[in-house]
């Protein structure tokens, strides 16, 4: 289905797309929080992705309640 995170990981797709096309040179994503989900997933999903920093992504899970329904 549908989901606000696979929007943008289409978006993440998109942009390496472009990238890939223009330059050999190696690709990378960066994310800090919600952002850094989405470079989880799209460097999990993309193999053109080289590098992936994540921060911030996951917290202490005794707060999870407080976090938005997709997590």
């Amino acid at each position: 289905g549908r989901h606000v995170v696979g929007y943008e990981i289409d978006i993440v797709r998109a942009a390496i797309d472009v990238l890939a096309a223009r330059s050999d040179t190696p690709i990378g994503i960066a994310g800090y929080g919600e952002g850094g989900r989405i470079a989880l997933m799209g460097a999990a999903l993309d193999d053109r992705l080289q590098y992936a920093v994540i921060s911030g992504a996951f917290r202490n899970p005794d707060s999870v309640w407080k976090e938005p329904i997709d997590r």
